[in-house]
């Protein structure tokens, strides 16, 4: 009989020891992928983070550090759940216009 993800995750009969949530986990190629996502997003943070220190560096603006921090985002902007956070993003800089101009007063 071949051993298949299916027999090896779901076969009749046999408690499956463990919370559900981890029962992938105990395939081999998903823990590659995972891990190897992992290791990605920790290097993409640790670029994303390298890029602002040497803005700063070369710079000594703010205004440079918040433009690279910004435009950073962008390439969020290649999936429809990125769009939506980029146009927010730009949304919220022209949203303080009209909460600074009306009174604390008025709601």
């Amino acid at each position: 009989m071949e051993t298949t993800t299916a027999t090896l995750l779901a076969t009749p009969g046999k408690p499956v020891a463990g919370p559900a949530l981890l029962q992938p986990l105990r395939l081999r190629d998903f823990r590659l992928i995972v891990t190897g996502e992992s290791i990605s997003l920790l290097g993409d943070q640790f670029h994303f983070i390298a890029l602002a220190v040497l803005a700063l560096q070369l710079t000594g603006s703010g205004l440079a550090l918040g433009t690279v921090l910004m435009l950073g985002q962008v390439s969020l902007g290649f999936s429809v759940a990125g769009a939506i956070v980029v146009a927010a993003a730009i949304a919220g800089l022209f949203a303080g216009v009209p909460s600074q101009m009306t009174d604390e007063g008025e709601a």
